[in-house]
């Protein structure tokens, strides 16, 4: 542990991106000029709708005539939790480990087997539940994701606002709300259907729920246990992340199992593989759960069906079997 600190806080920094400046906008005669500005970076100014050129968040229509401080008091919220949020981070050098905004992990630079590094926290604000991540913060200790790994994220001390301020942060950069109600559980189908399928697709290979032989696995090979999914990720995210994972991580190990057509919905293969030989004992504990097999392979053939009912699985199943 002491190596590793003393590699992330050996490491540079990483650069700030900049912008040359645009042209101002210049209205028509006889009108007044329409300005769309960012709330995290005023001083980006366009004549029309778009996405800001350094933070990629939403531009909004302002009054180009008020002054700056009333604007930034109307764009506040969202503004002042990225902020607040980008000061922790960079106070406490976390892109030092992490990939945060798509900047940073210059630790891997110290560190030779891929499977070793720190995660990247795209979509952090999606993907996991503010009360896991508020425990998570204050002791990283308490929980252990890759339980592989020998080396751990090291307790900063925070304060119970400066945890906030970063959940605050998590949620303000994916346009979510940090904290969540229970979701009702499921119907017994769905659990079926996504323990099936979860046998199916192997998920336990990488995902391990026992102890690990990292004399036959390799670390790069691992991901996280998904024992700790039902308290740590949101039930909201889950069956995004299984539908279409590189949307949400650019990069990332988790297979693709559902392709997305022109139309931009998604297919699923499973209605023509359930009859494969090898998947014969899961069809038929399915089975028991419709009214005939063409049943069946409507719902396996919806790639919605299919991957909310894994979610459901993750999400209840693991703790103890449907």
């Amino acid at each position: 542990v002491a190596v590793a600190a003393v590699a992330l806080f050996a490491l540079g920094r990483c650069s700030v991106k900049t912008e040359a400046p645009a042209p101002k906008p210049v209205a028509r005669s006889g009108e007044s000029a329409r300005v769309w500005s960012c709330p995290m970076d005023p001083h980006i100014r366009r004549p029309a709708p778009g996405d800001c050129p350094l933070c990629g968040m939403d531009l909004v229509e302002i009054d180009p005539g008020a002054d700056l401080t009333s604007r930034r008091v109307e764009l506040m919220p969202q503004a002042a939790a990225l902020a607040e949020g980008r000061k922790l981070i960079t106070r406490y050098n976390c892109q030092g480990c992490h990939l945060v905004e798509d900047a940073g992990q210059a630790i891997k630079t110290a560190i030779e087997d891929p499977g070793m590094w720190p995660p990247n926290l795209a979509a952090q604000g999606a993907r996991v539940q503010g009360d896991w991540l508020f425990g998570y913060l204050h002791d990283p200790s308490s929980e252990s994701m890759r339980p592989w790994l020998s080396v751990r994220m090291p307790s900063f001390g925070f304060e119970d606002g400066q945890v906030n301020a970063l959940l605050a942060y998590f949620a303000a950069s994916e346009n979510r709300q940090p904290f969540l109600s229970a979701p009702v559980r499921a119907d017994r189908r769905s659990l079926a259907v996504g323990k099936g399928v979860f046998a199916m697709l192997q998920c336990a290979k990488c995902h391990p729920a026992g102890p690990i032989d990292t004399g036959a696995v390799s670390a790069a090979e691992l991901a996280p246990s998904l024992l700790l999914a039902r308290d740590r990720l949101r039930h909201d995210w889950v069956a995004d992340w299984i539908k279409d994972p590189l949307s949400w991580v650019t990069g990332t190990k988790m297979p693709v199992f559902f392709t997305r057509e022109d139309d931009g919905e998604y297919s699923s293969p499973l209605a023509q593989g359930i009859d494969l030989p090898m998947w014969s004992a899961e069809k038929d504990r399915m089975l028991r759960y419709f009214d005939s097999e063409a049943e069946l392979k409507e719902y396996l053939a919806n790639a919605d069906n299919v991957t909310t009912a894994m979610r459901d699985h993750i999400w209840w199943g693991l703790e103890g079997g449907s």
